[in-house]
């Protein structure tokens, strides 16, 4: 494996010089189209006026529309300027999903085809390598960006969470090289500015065969930004080993079977840098010492992109306790089917294969009038059979003269629906609908007058077989002794099929 094919760490000095590059694009008045990163750490963004990014969208548009673009303008101008007072969010929001609904229902005249991705997309930029001809991934600063913002205004002192925007849409492309509008999930969130609350949302594709490549030029976006990008990775860790990994070998340490006794292996699948696994060895030494019983640890990790996970053997804790390190560079189906070929006796004690699963998940935005969904999408105490969809639309409950954001139906409680999972957020049905019209078929024939949209995502069950048509599960038990999988999407009726 030639060193080009490993993802180096940017240094702390180049880091922190990214990020003064985002904050300084957060607060600048000008709208971020495109992040551009490499694999050694450099970064860079392009951005546009107002007047440009508009340009030639606005085309067409009648007075009315022309008033509301502009209102959104000051709105959004003064709003930066505020170092994102809330405050000023609400004028800010309000005058985006005014437009945003008349926009749907056309009466600001007939601007250019574009101009609802255009206003879908506002903050939200393409994510690409530096020889890359077209973003493979999206983004966006979450205070800037009006969707996000209104779960701010519903909820101030909650926590920002990543979920108020789980689709976003990019806008039309600047550079005259224009693609077709897709969608894109959230991955990960990357703080910029803890104190302010600054982040970065980062977006793959939704689309399954463009997704594999849209994670490279995100890893390098974080890797240019941040050393640790899973800020939760220690406490998943010890969930992990304290539930799962320390109780097997304290009950088989003088039994377990296939590979040397002197060592305790793990089969990463998916496991990127190896951040999870050190700190789950780690909590190993610590807390489970006797099941570990001085044996040495064994990595195997598996993933596409090939990253250099010795810097996560250096700690004290680890020091002398690995027995060596093998980074595998390949999809997991392959690689299982590679491995199963061999004898059936277990090669490793452990395999993992942790939040891999559910970056296979299926995304789409789907529609109801049915009133009983639209009473689990706002829950039972807000919701009113017989109230007008005034009670939580932005253009309404943000009105300067009558605002109630406290009406606003937006959060990340999870409502299961339609075979997968959606979110309470009735409050952002336009921006869905919005994102449904530009990725859709165009036939549908949707009942715009009592319609809500919503995202909804499901498990896909396609990723539990492997290219030969057997059970990925059935193969990693024949060659693991314990099979530790931690997902999102994945419900227990879905594991019945795939017993081994």
């Amino acid at each position: 494996m030639s060193t080009k094919e490993v993802l180096g760490q940017a240094s702390v000095l180049r880091q922190a010089v990214n990020r003064s590059r985002m904050r300084e694009a957060a607060r600048s008045k000008d709208i971020l189209v495109e992040v551009i990163a490499d694999r050694d750490g450099y970064l860079d963004t392009q951005s546009v006026d107002w007047k440009t990014y508009w340009r030639p969208h606005d085309v067409g548009l009648s007075t009315a529309g022309r008033q509301q673009l502009d209102e959104l303008q000051h709105a959004r101008e003064a709003y930066l300027a505020s170092a994102f007072d809330v405050s000023k969010a609400s004028a800010y929001c309000y005058r985006y999903f005014r437009l945003l609904r008349s926009a749907l229902c056309g009466t600001i005249g007939q601007p250019g085809p574009l101009f609802l991705r255009a206003l879908s997309g506002l903050e939200v930029f393409g994510v690409r390598g530096f020889w890359a001809e077209e973003p493979l991934a999206a983004g966006a600063i979450n205070v800037r960006q009006a969707g996000w913002l209104l779960g701010r205004l519903r909820w101030p002192r909650a926590q920002a969470a990543p979920k108020f925007l789980p689709l976003a849409c990019l806008p039309p492309s600047m550079a005259g090289r224009d693609w077709p509008a897709r969608l894109f999930y959230h991955y990960r969130q990357i703080s910029l500015e803890a104190d302010a609350g600054i982040s970065l949302l980062v977006y793959p594709a939704v689309s399954l065969s463009e997704r594999p490549v849209s994670f490279e030029p995100i890893e390098w976006l974080t890797a240019a930004l941040r050393a640790k990008p899973d800020p939760w990775s220690r406490r998943r860790a010890k969930q992990i080993a304290d539930g799962a990994i320390g109780p097997f070998l304290a009950s088989c340490a003088t039994r377990l079977r296939g590979p040397p006794a002197g060592e305790i292996a793990f089969a990463d699948v998916g496991g990127g840098s190896g951040v999870l696994v050190s700190h789950l060895c780690q909590h190993l030494l610590q807390d489970w010492t006797v099941a570990v019983a001085g044996r040495p640890f064994a990595w195997t990790l598996v993933d596409l992109n090939v990253r250099d996970p010795a810097r996560h053997t250096r700690s004290r804790r680890l020091r002398g306790a690995m027995s060596f390190v093998e980074y595998v560079q390949s999809d997991y189906r392959s690689w299982t089917l590679r491995e199963a070929r061999e004898p059936a006796t277990p090669k490793w004690h452990v395999a993992l294969i942790c939040r891999l699963l559910n970056n296979l998940s299926t995304f789409s935005v789907e529609w109801t009038t049915d009133g009983s969904e639209k009473r689990m999408l706002a829950g039972a105490r807000t919701y009113l059979p017989a109230a007008p969809d005034a009670l939580w639309h932005p253009a309404e409950c943000l009105r300067p003269d009558a605002m109630q954001a406290s009406r606003l139906v937006v959060s990340t409680g999870q409502v299961a629906l339609r075979g997968g999972r959606s979110m309470r957020q009735l409050s952002l049905t336009d921006y869905f609908e919005a994102l449904h019209r530009l990725t859709c078929d165009a036939g549908q024939t949707v009942d715009g007058g009592s319609a809500v949209f919503f995202p909804v995502r499901r498990f896909n069950p396609e990723a539990l077989v492997l290219e030969d048509g057997s059970s990925l599960f059935e193969r990693l038990c024949a060659i693991a002794d314990l099979v530790v999988v931690e997902d999102v999407d994945l419900a227990p009726p879905l594991l019945v099929p795939n017993q081994a």
